[in-house]
């Protein structure tokens, strides 16, 4: 009985022994609950014991294997969250190393070899193990007797492990448990918990678990309310806070202070002649929709779209109507990219027309494609790969559909490959004439005329610049455009020999009193500055720049960049989980004579009902996640682990830190309240996503506010 303990003990203390590694290498001297950890590794040993008892060479093959499984699992683990600052999810395994493998084998490379220190201490307990059996330190004792005793009592006190997290956790109501089961952020599971935690909790959320939010929206909100404009989140504006939108931030009318080209004076379609909607809501029977719901999401669904206060029309509403609209995602994009003399042209966007002093792009669990679908839909990402997940889905209320409702095509244009992040048919189906630089793994006859062709189109990164004089020419004559644009010549790695957008124009850099990282990051960026200065002047050449809209933003911040050289382009301390996602949006047309500051707090999932309201067009406030930031709704930034930022309250779920920014009247109050909005936002989106809401709302519309559907199959 004692050999049995010493050998389930030995066992699970090798499990143990990976997760903290992993736990230091990437996250540091930080907390870690053992009761999940401990739990399971004690589990896993008893069942590799009890084999054992059986036969010893039974319980040798089974332990070797299990050994060289869980090492593998957590060197890949340690490897992705090195370069992507996310747990790889089971979920998306082959998609993912396919991709990285396929596309980005040198980013791959790196990050294993900023590992290796830890890979080579995972390794330690393996060569121990070996040694432990050779000396018959671990051995199998046989099921005799009382032999299976010991595994009962390991596998009881594994199991009491297990139970106690989530009994305690949940009626006592803790974070870690909440996390566990909302499972809306695996990164603060692998953190938390451990990578075998989350390889647990992944493999039940493949297998279909989830939970429905128990948080009623209409058990506090009246009908009545709903649309009289009280019991907004947060409170309305006063008119001192809302001339905080008007030029130079110095107060004043709209109308009066701010001129958009030869349009009309801003507020003119708000409350007008032209308008008997105060509210940017749609017909929608609710009725007919609760009647096609099928399940508990799709009813919480229903009921959050009753409850849901609409954002009223306002005087940015169809300020920019009848505008051509060009949209960017930029690869890696940061602030400290935009300098006055290295990147001029960037350095006029984001210091004119539409100046928001307090915007975030937060980090989602697929960096880019995420960032992708957050800044597209206005829908927080659901796991891992959610644009992918869209493909299959009506996506017709994302911009392309209200584009098309005036008879307007929509194009997209991405410097990579067409199949990377299945483009081809998340694009397309979102409603764009998709084109990328190369096939990649798209049937040539089906998609080759999807291919547009540029200077340099092997270079890695390429150039943002060459996909501009590329591609300009497919849209520049039509009478009205939209387009939306995926660069990459801001991709890492960032140094001058694997970079070659760094590498050409390393010469402009050089000079800087900077590390090769940030200096080859500035460099990189100069390219996506040049690709813009061409695209104003050949707008402007075209007699067409004075009627666009330009609008950017980030993907994600340049998480490639370790902490230290992250802080060397910002000149200054960075904290972790809010200044770090700090970053620009740009919304800028040469038309706009004035320049507005926003200091309302904003994100991306608050870009497309900004969009939809200042282009004019019929929408639903309540079908998305983000809201319109010129709206007299409470900014509310939402976080991956549920850290948020209000215009009231700045709160850091990892440190349990609130910073109060106004006086409330009951802050415990306040914060229940915003913290139970966070939590609805995220089911939203997730559900809208999982159910394929869209198609219901459709459905039950008004032919004349119905949208179209696409499909890539038959574009």
């Amino acid at each position: 009985m004692k050999e049995k303990f010493k050998t389930l003990l030995s066992i699970a203390l090798i499990f143990i022994w990976f997760e903290v590694i992993y736990h230091f290498a990437g996250f540091g001297l930080t907390f870690m609950s053992p009761f999940m950890l401990i739990g399971i590794s004690l589990i896993i040993a008893t069942l590799i014991s009890f084999v054992g008892g059986f036969k010893a060479v039974a319980g040798k093959v089974l332990l070797g294997i299990v050994l060289v499984i869980s090492f593998g699992w957590h060197m890949v683990q340690l490897v992705y969250y090195n370069i992507f600052k996310q747990p790889l999810r089971l979920g998306a395994v082959f998609i993912q190393g396919q991709d990285a493998l396929s596309n980005y084998w040198s980013v791959a490379v790196t990050g294993l070899l900023h590992c290796i220190p830890f890979i080579l201490l995972m390794l330690v307990p393996i060569g121990v193990c070996i040694f432990l059996l050779i000396k018959k330190y671990i051995v199998f004792a046989e099921n005799k007797n009382k032999g299976w005793l010991s595994d009962l009592i390991t596998f009881s006190v594994g199991v009491v492990a297990i139970t106690l997290f989530f009994v305690i956790g949940k009626y006592g109501k803790s974070d870690l448990y909440r996390d566990f089961a909302d499972y809306t952020d695996p990164l603060t599971v692998a953190e938390n918990m451990g990578v075998t935690p989350l390889f647990v909790r992944d493999v039940a959320d493949v297998c279909g678990f989830s939970s429905v939010s128990d948080y009623s929206e209409k058990k506090n909100v009246s009908a009545d309310s709903v649309y009289s404009g009280e019991a907004r989140l947060g409170g309305n504006y006063t008119e001192e806070e809302a001339d905080s939108f008007s030029p130079d931030n110095k107060g004043g009318n709209y109308s009066d202070a701010v001129s958009v080209g030869d349009s009309a004076q801003v507020g003119k379609n708000a409350q007008g002649a032209e308008s008997d909607k105060p509210f940017n809501v749609l017909d929608i029977d609710t009725d007919a929709l609760r009647n096609l719901c099928n399940n508990k999401e799709e009813n919480w669904l229903c009921d959050r779209i009753e409850s849901t206060q609409p954002t009223e029309t306002n005087k940015f509403t169809g300020m920019f109507k009848d505008y051509n609209l060009i949209f960017l995602t930029l690869e890696g994009f940061s602030t400290y990219a935009i300098d006055e003399e290295l990147t001029p042209t960037l350095y006029k966007m984001s210091h004119s027309s539409f100046v928001f002093n307090n915007y975030y792009v937060p980090l989602w669990q697929t960096s880019t494609s995420d960032g992708e679908y957050i800044n597209s839909t206005g829908l927080i990402p659901d796991g891992q790969f959610s644009m992918r997940k869209s493909a299959e889905n009506d996506m017709s209320f994302c911009l392309p559909g209200f584009f098309a409702k005036e008879g307007i095509k929509s194009f997209a244009f991405h410097d990579n490959s067409l199949s990377y992040y299945d483009r081809y048919k998340t694009h397309t189906n979102l409603g764009y004439d998709f084109y990328a630089s190369k096939l990649g793994e798209c049937d040539e006859a089906r998609w080759g005329n999807n291919v547009f062709h540029m200077e340099n189109e092997d270079a890695w990164p390429a150039s943002d610049l060459d996909m501009m004089k590329a591609t300009i020419p497919y849209y520049v004559n039509e009478d009205r455009f939209f387009v939306y644009y995926m660069t990459v010549s801001g991709h890492c790695n960032y140094d001058f020999k694997g970079n070659a957008m760094s590498g050409k124009n390393r010469e402009l850099v050089t000079d800087l009193d900077m590390s090769e990282n940030a200096r080859a990051y500035l460099a990189c960026n100069i390219e996506l500055d040049r690709a813009m200065e061409y695209l104003l002047k050949e707008l402007e050449d075209k007699g067409v720049l004075d009627k666009t809209l330009i609008v950017m933003s980030a993907d994600h911040y340049p998480y490639c960049m370790t902490d230290a050289q992250y802080e060397e382009l910002a000149h200054k301390k960075l904290s972790e989980n809010m200044d770090l996602y700090r970053n620009t949006l740009f919304m800028w047309t040469s038309g706009l004579k004035r320049t507005i500051r926003v200091d309302k707090v904003c994100d991306s999932k608050d870009i497309l009902p900004t969009l939809l309201n200042l282009f004019g067009f019929s929408y639903d406030s309540r079908l998305y996640a983000g809201r319109d930031i010129f709206s007299n709704e409470e900014g509310l930034v939402i976080f991956s682990n549920k850290s948020f930022i209000s215009d009231t309250l700045i709160y850091d779920k990892k440190k349990k830190k609130k910073e109060w920014k106004k006086q409330v009247d009951n802050e415990d109050e306040y914060f229940d309240t915003i913290s139970k909005e966070v939590k609805a936002r995220y089911d939203f989106s997730a559900y809208m996503l999982r159910n394929n809401f869209y198609s219901l709302i459709n459905q039950v519309l008004p032919e004349n506010e119905k949208h179209f559907i696409f499909d890539y199959d038959n574009p």
